[in-house]
């Protein structure tokens, strides 16, 4: 029983697709499809001044060739290694 949970991570890894990050909003941080078989990007959540709840922008996107099932589908933005600096004059 302790090899289930890695055999089903395994199987999900390889069943993802290849999202292409490049044409993706810079703001979108997953990409998921839905029950419906449409795509989106999944944007950071924005939380609502003066109020007590958060939402996040769902913006259309391909679906990449996807065609598993949808509960698994969620792919996160990879993170960079790279560090930003900015300098203000």
């Amino acid at each position: 029983m302790i090899y289930r949970p890695l055999m089903f991570m395994n199987q999900r890894q390889s069943a993802l697709p290849a999202v292409d990050w490049a044409i993706a909003p810079a703001h979108a941080k997953w990409w998921a499809i839905e029950e419906s078989g449409e795509a989106f990007w999944y944007c950071a959540p924005q939380i609502a001044k003066l109020t007590g709840f958060w939402f996040c922008d769902q913006l259309p996107a391909p679906n990449f060739g996807f065609d598993g099932d949808w509960q698994i589908s969620l792919v996160e933005r990879p993170t960079s290694n790279r560090c930003a600096i900015t300098i203000n004059d």
